[in-house]
């Protein structure tokens, strides 16, 4: 899991061959005077070595999404002043 806050600063040479690596990290880039996202893993490098890599954009934003609804579920069933959540997410 990478989450380091600086954009495409992990090379191939920090991953082991077959790891499946999530890159969490979104950053504007400027090459050119085109912005594309780019994230912490320099993806191209990174994935010739490892079994999978989560692209930026598009790669761990729906699981992101998916937790943050479950939480805000969990937190609107809740009884006020605390309490049970719904089993449905324990």
């Amino acid at each position: 899991v990478v989450g380091g806050g600086q954009a495409e600063s992990i090379g191939a040479n920090a991953v082991l061959p077959g790891q499946v690596v999530l890159d969490l990290g979104v950053h504007a880039s400027v090459t050119s005077g085109e912005v594309r996202l780019v994230g912490d893993v320099r993806y191209d490098e990174v994935l010739a070595r490892a079994r999978l890599v989560t692209p930026v954009p598009g790669g761990v934003g729906p699981v992101r999404d998916a937790v943050l609804l479950a939480n805000v579920w969990k937190a609107a069933a809740a009884p006020a002043g605390g309490g049970q959540s719904l089993p449905l997410f324990d």
